[in-house]
């Protein structure tokens, strides 16, 4: 890590510096397609049984009902390498099970299972006088009022 801090800091990119920051060894995994009949004492059983997942002694889990996902750590990180490299199917169905980190959030391949929150659209009303004053009043203007389009659709 070091050397590699030492290269990065001191070479520029485009005209800017890179910054290098260690990632820590994680003792979670991120699990997605949850069927909705499966409980959180069902995933725990599942993943505290060696055998069947790959898994270990877990020291906590969190469910998200609303995405069918849960957060699982374990006490050992070691467990999340052999936990990751096995398929698990759970009461019928067919789970993602990915490495967590999270500072990371989700990643991209769990973006199926994770739809953004939106804000609801809304409507402002503007006099046409003024829309029909800004379009006449000058190329500047025009820019100005277009950007401002953009933003607002």
């Amino acid at each position: 890590y070091d050397e590699m801090f030492d290269k990065i800091s001191k070479r520029a990119l485009d005209g800017s510096f890179l910054h290098l920051h260690p990632v820590s060894v994680t003792n979670s995994i991120l699990v997605a397609g949850i069927s909705q009949s499966t409980s959180t004492d069902t995933l725990e059983l599942y993943f505290e049984n060696k055998r069947r997942s790959g898994g270990g002694d877990i020291q906590d889990t969190s469910y998200d009902s609303d995405t069918n996902t849960a957060v699982v750590q374990f006490e050992d990180p070691k467990v999340v390498e052999s936990v990751c490299q096995n398929r698990h199917i759970l009461n019928g169905a067919d789970l993602t099970v990915v490495a967590y980190h999270e500072y990371f959030g989700p990643p991209a391949c769990m973006s199926e299972f994770f739809k953004p929150n939106l804000p609801h659209p809304f409507t402002i009303e503007v006099d046409p006088n003024i829309i029909e004053f800004i379009k006449n009043a000058g190329c500047q203007h025009v820019r100005d009022f277009n950007e401002m389009m953009k933003l607002l659709n």
